[in-house]
């Protein structure tokens, strides 16, 4: 007699959350732990978009049985399902595949109680069928009677797809879309499966699959059986073994695939060899970093200060044509700081903090002699840090205290604890962001204009706007700046100090798994990056010229980076996620800062829960929110760089809300805030509330809310 209770032979959808079929989406075991909530949002944010809910709602199971035989499909080897994100690149492991085929086939129970054998078992239960590898033959042929893979398998059961035939059900009726011959009456539809019609338009047929424009979707053509169709079109189409050596061959046979070009490889900067590093020093020393007349490293410093763009669409677009500038002076990569590594909010890791990379005093170079470190000691903006004073001047840049100095007032393991941690959530919250944010439009990539925002209309707005990535993203990327200074703290001085390199290098690895993540984006493609030329190999500047077409636009800058010449080698240690036990699902406040602008000056704000003792918020204190910081754009600050109608800044309060014992869902939120002017490598000065009560973009607004996407809590 069948027992109900095991769940192991009778799998079911919702018992203890990591062994039930619901689990394979939502706490996939097979995931690292440290990733697998990460993933799970990931999938399901995916999945809801197209109607499929992959867990929690009550519709679900029932929404996934359904579906059964085409997410079977697509689970398996050779599908696109799940589709590689920042968490999991992998796929389901056989063994979870099958759970959801047994699980499938005996009518996708939901509990323990229900029946066996359920009443929904399907009239056609999902036959196993695992994939392998197409095996190709010096003379492929269309029909080999079942002695060898053949060309017809390709298009009626191709053998590296798990159940292969629906695949290739769907293809074909696909091009019965299309005509083959519209002289006969009826025309004659183009068939997949058809002999004379896949030879009539064998040329068209290769290049779509090789290209992957055929099928329209993955599962696309293996490499194999590409590789069998050139070969059976330059042998001429023979049908059966009886025609090979004998067809006529066509007269410009298809040459081999294409190999890739090699692509320059950005580095985790600690993950450098020592003569990685060395060549990467000697690079920056050859565009005379350590001088101010006839500099190039002050040419691309001073390209930021003039014409670096915020607070917009263009905004890592600008940056990514920036890098790749700097690279076609230097002839090479620019290694990556991987701030938002596993182990970043760690002291005693080597990820944390500042790369040691950037803080020697000297190195040895290829000719053994030992020669100032530029990474360290790179002059500043004309030669003049932002932390000089008039009794002390700096000429090279400057990094905050806990790094130059580790013993100083701030230790440097309290430096990063304090601050790391909420930034690697912000970065971790924008990537599972889905959209980028609305513009003004008419061809201009300035973030869409905020309604004068109340407590009445905000919450409308939050839910049109919740899921905008690169508003997230510029969020933590402005937290970090400020957080590196003095220089980097600055937007007229950041570009001066090397580490600004590899901190956008690092924040465009994260743009590049973004977007080839979301291809979907409408990007203002056609806005000039203004002062920027050229698109793969080499990035040139062209000032003052009239004609727009000239200039490198942000459609060039989201291409895939191969397309521009480049690539990422996977970081030292694993990027961050939080583990599952940290995503909270629940109702929380949300504290907004609509109307953020440009400012001359880098302000800090802190904010955390008023329990109404009448203390000075302390950062990181059970309560706190979190930071806000406003980046200054320095004595460049020019109108048109700068938006005019301001944008939206938001931090999560779940965790603060947890670290007080919890609120009452819907109850008044007090807050507290702490806004400081950073002092440009001297003590912060504190900003009173009758000084910023009238900025804008320093009066806070809450609402509560349930994330689409949870947010990090304890």
């Amino acid at each position: 007699m069948a027992d109900p209770n095991n769940t192991q032979q009778y799998p079911v959808w919702d018992d203890d959350g990591t062994t039930d079929v619901q689990s394979l989406f939502k706490n996939p075991s097979f995931v690292p732990a440290e990733h697998r909530s990460g993933a799970a949002t990931y999938w399901y944010s995916n999945m809801a978009s197209f109607g499929l809910f992959l867990y929690d709602t009550p519709t679900q199971s029932n929404n996934v049985f359904q579906s059964g035989p085409a997410i079977y499909s697509k689970l398996a080897p050779g599908g696109n399902m799940p589709e590689a994100g920042p968490d999991y690149s992998g796929r389901f492991p056989a063994d979870a595949i099958e759970k959801f085929r047994v699980w499938y086939n005996q009518g996708g129970r939901v509990k323990k109680t229900d029946p066996i054998p359920s009443p929904n078992v399907p009239a056609q239960p999902i036959e196993p069928q695992p994939a392998r590898k197409f095996i190709v033959t010096a003379h492929p042929v269309w029909d080999a009677q079942g002695a060898e893979d053949d060309i017809k398998m390709c298009f009626t059961d191709p053998c590296w797809i798990s159940n292969g035939s629906s695949n290739a059900a769907d293809w074909r009726t696909n091009m019965l879309n299309f005509q083959y011959d519209a002289t006969t009456d009826p025309p004659t539809m183009f068939d997949l499966q058809n002999y004379g019609h896949v030879k009539g338009w064998a040329r068209s047929v290769y290049d779509h699959v090789a290209s992957k424009a055929m099928p329209i979707e993955a599962p696309f053509f293996s490499d194999e059986a590409v590789e069998a169709f050139r070969l059976w079109y330059n042998q001429g189409c023979p049908q059966t073994r009886s025609q090979v050596g004998v067809a006529s061959v066509p007269k410009a046979p298809i040459p081999p695939e294409p190999v890739e070009k090699p692509f320059k490889m950005r580095k985790d900067i600690n993950a450098l060899t020592d003569s990685e590093l060395t060549t990467y020093r000697l690079q920056l020393l050859a565009l005379h970093s350590n001088a101010v007349e006839d500099s190039t490293w002050q040419t691309g410093g001073f390209l930021h200060a003039n014409w670096c763009l915020h607070y917009m669409q263009a905004s890592f677009p600008w940056h990514r044509a920036h890098l790749l500038w700097l690279e076609t002076q230097i002839g090479g990569p620019i290694p990556y700081w991987n701030f938002y590594s596993s182990n970043a909010a760690d002291p005693d890791s080597p990820d944390s903090g500042i790369p040691q990379a950037f803080l020697d005093d000297k190195f040895k170079d290829f000719e053994g002699n030992w020669r100032d470190n530029p990474l360290r000691h790179a002059l500043a903006r004309n030669g003049m840090s932002r932390a000089s004073t008039a009794s002390n001047p700096l000429h090279r840049v400057k990094r905050a205290q806990p790094f130059e100095h580790p013993d100083g007032p701030i230790k440097r393991a309290d430096y990063i604890t304090q601050h790391v941690p909420t930034y690697l959530d912000q970065i971790y919250h924008a990537t599972v962001m889905q959209s980028i944010g609305d513009t003004e439009g008419a061809g201009y990539p300035f973030t869409f204009a905020q309604p004068d925002l109340t407590p009445d209309n905000l919450a409308k707005y939050y839910q049109d706007h919740l899921m905008e990535y690169d508003g997230a993203l510029e969020q933590a990327h402005d937290n970090l700046h400020g957080w590196a200074g003095p220089d980097m703290a600055n937007n007229s001085y950041a570009a001066f100090d090397p580490l600004f390199w590899s901190f956008h290098a690092n924040f465009d690895r994260l743009f590049e798994t973004w977007i080839r993540t979301h291809e979907q984006q409408d990007w203002t493609s056609n806005f000039p990056l203004r002062p920027f030329k050229g698109r793969e190999g080499r990035i040139d500047v062209i000032e003052g010229d009239p004609f727009v077409y000239k200039y490198t636009n942000i459609g060039d800058m989201v291409m895939n980076c191969k397309a521009l010449g480049y690539t990422y080698a996977p970081p030292k240690s694993p990027d961050y996620a939080p583990p599952p036990s940290k995503i909270s699902h629940a109702l929380a406040p949300i504290v907004f800062f609509p109307n953020v602008k440009c400012t001359d000056k880098t302000y800090v704000v802190h904010v955390a829960l008023d329990n109404g003792d009448g203390k000075k918020l302390v950062v990181g204190q059970p309560g706190y929110v979190g930071s806000i910081t406003r980046l200054g754009m320095g004595p460049d600050n020019g109108n048109d760089r700068c938006i005019q109608n301001g944008v939206l800044r938001r931090l999560e309060a779940a965790k603060a809300v947890q670290d007080i014992g919890g609120m009452k869902p819907h109850s008044e939120v007090k807050l507290k805030l702490f806004v400081v002017e950073d002092g440009a490598g001297q003590p912060a000065r504190e900003v009173s509330e009758v000084e910023y009560r009238d900025w804008p973009g320093f009066k806070p607004l809450v609402i509560w809310d349930k994330p689409v996407a949870g947010v990090v809590a304890h």
